[in-house]
C-alpha cells in the first residue's frame, strides 16, 4: 500500500522595493520614501490550510472593526484591511517565474531536481495566508530600515532564519545568519 504524497505549500511575499533609479535614470537609493533593503520571505504552515485561512480572516475582521487600529493608515483604507499584494504588477507572472526556475535549474548542473515546482500567483485578497508572509517581511524590514525591533520581537520565535545578504563583512563565518537564538537587534539597521 503506497502512501499519498502531500503537497508542500509555501507562501512567499516581499517587502521593500527594487527600484534603484528615478526619472531620468537618477539614482534614488537613500532618498526619503525609497527602501534601503529588499526582503523576500517564505512562510510554511504545519496545520491544515483551511482552518488557518478562517482564523486569519477572523483576525483581519477584528482588526478592521477595532477602533484602536483606525488611525493606522494601512488599516484605514475605506474599511478594508490591505497589507500588501503578493503578485507584483505585470512582472509576477507564472511564465516569468517558470523561466527563472528553469534558469536556476540549468545553473545547478550535476544535481537532479526531482521536485515538481508549481507557481500559484495570487492576490492577497483571495489568499489571506499571503498576509502572514507580508507581515513577517514587514516586521523584518522595520529592523533593517528603522532599527525598530518591537514588531520583530513579537514574532522572532516563529522566524527560523534571516540571512542578511547586505552584511558582506560577516559572510566568512556565516555571522550574517539570524535565528531565535541569535535574533536581529536595532544594530542591524542599515
Amino acid at each position: 500500500m503506497s502512501q499519498k504524497i502531500q503537497d508542500n505549500h509555501r507562501f512567499l511575499d516581499e517587502a521593500g522595493d527594487t527600484t534603484f533609479y528615478g526619472k531620468g535614470k537618477v539614482p534614488i537609493i537613500g532618498q526619503d520614501g525609497v527602501s534601503h533593503c529588499f526582503i523576500i520571505g517564505m512562510v510554511k504552515f504545519k496545520e491544515p490550510l483551511q482552518p488557518i485561512r478562517r482564523r486569519i480572516i477572523e483576525l483581519q475582521n477584528q482588526i478592521v472593526s477595532d477602533p484602536y487600529y483606525h488611525e493606522i493608515p494601512s488599516i484605514n483604507k475605506k474599511g478594508k484591511l490591505v497589507l500588501n499584494i503578493a503578485s507584483r504588477g505585470k512582472t509576477t507572472k507564472n511564465n516569468n517565474l517558470q523561466l527563472a526556475l528553469e534558469k536556476a535549474q540549468s545553473r545547478n548542473k550535476g544535481r537532479e531536481v526531482t521536485t515538481d515546482v508549481l507557481f500559484n500567483v495570487q492576490n492577497h485578497r483571495v489568499e489571506p495566508l499571503l498576509n502572514v508572509a507580508d507581515y513577517f517581511c514587514w516586521s523584518i524590514q522595520r529592523v533593517f530600515e528603522r532599527g525598530e525591533v518591537r514588531y520583530y520581537n513579537f514574532l522572532k520565535d516563529q522566524i527560523s532564519l534571516v540571512v542578511d545578504l547586505y552584511d558582506s563583512s560577516h559572510y566568512e563565518h556565516s555571522n550574517n545568519y539570524y535565528s531565535p537564538k541569535k535574533p536581529l537587534t536595532a544594530a542591524n539597521k542599515l
